[in-house]
């Protein structure tokens, strides 16, 4: 997938509040589950104390990921679906 083509999906996605873009931007609070702004450290729903990492953060850190686009590939995959990047066996996704 070309650069433009890649922006302009995240715009898409980001514009009905989806991506890795929204994604870096909001935390998920482990008390009541709401989703508030990465820059809080307190819950502005329940007042609990929220985790360091942004939602995005967690979410790679429980996939893999291809290291060119950051589209979450499936844990067998050969290359991504998203962009074409093919993975050798020496240097995997992540």
């Amino acid at each position: 997938m070309s650069n433009l083509k890649t922006i302009t999906h995240y715009n898409e996605l980001e514009e009905f509040g989806f991506g890795p873009n929204v994604m870096k931007k909001n935390k998920v609070c482990s008390e009541c589950g709401a989703i508030v702004s990465a820059e809080l450290e307190n819950c502005n729903f329940c007042g609990a104390e929220l985790p360091k990492e942004t939602l995005f953060i967690k979410y790679i850190s429980l996939h893999k990921i291809c290291p060119v686009c950051n589209c979450v590939v499936k844990s067998d995959a050969n290359f991504c679906s998203q962009c074409r990047t093919i993975f050798s066996k020496d240097k995997t996704a992540s």
